[in-house]
């Protein structure tokens, strides 16, 4: 059996800081690397700097998956790569201008590696399902399960959330 992930329970408050306005928010329990690859995870690669940015330090796997970007062991960001994570990955070393998710990540993942940090990436590929003859896409449910619980510091969409700056490294 896989190990239990941590409840919403252990939560504490957490400050996010925007300019010179500081809104509080529900900060849940930290998620590390372990907790991920204790519940099924793998680690996939890691980030490095280039003389161009960042890129991925090997391959990674193809195909659909749910993807964590950790810092120093501590989760920072959960997304989905609905279609193929390999691609998924290129558009963070190679944002085009309307990825607006990749365009605010990107920097961040680069003053974590400038900083001196290990940026991991953890990867998990669930299998599609049914619930009572109609499709589940445990993609997506996976990343809305782990986005809601735990509240990782650069997911901002659909949370009403400040934006993560560098000051949240």
């Amino acid at each position: 059996m896989l190990a239990k992930l941590p409840k919403a329970s252990d939560s504490k408050e957490a400050g996010s800081k925007s300019g010179s306005n500081s809104t509080k928010r529900k900060a849940h329990v930290e998620l590390t690397s372990a907790h991920l690859c204790a519940a099924g995870f793998e680690a996939a690669a890691k980030w490095v700097l280039d003389d161009k940015g960042i890129k991925l330090d090997r391959a990674v796997p193809s195909g659909q998956a749910v993807y964590a970007f950790a810092v120093a062991g501590i989760v920072k960001y959960v997304g989905v790569a609905k279609l193929d994570i390999k691609r998924r990955l290129y558009g963070y070393k190679v944002p085009g201008p309307t990825q607006k998710t990749n365009v605010r990540v990107r920097p961040l993942i680069r003053t974590a590696l400038e900083q001196g940090s290990e940026v991991e990436i953890l990867v998990a590929k669930p299998l599609g399902g049914e619930w009572n003859g109609l499709p589940i896409d445990q993609v997506a449910g996976l990343e809305a399960g782990l986005i809601r619980r735990f509240a990782p510091p650069w997911n901002v969409q659909g949370t009403g959330l400040q934006y993560a700056t560098v000051d949240d490294l």
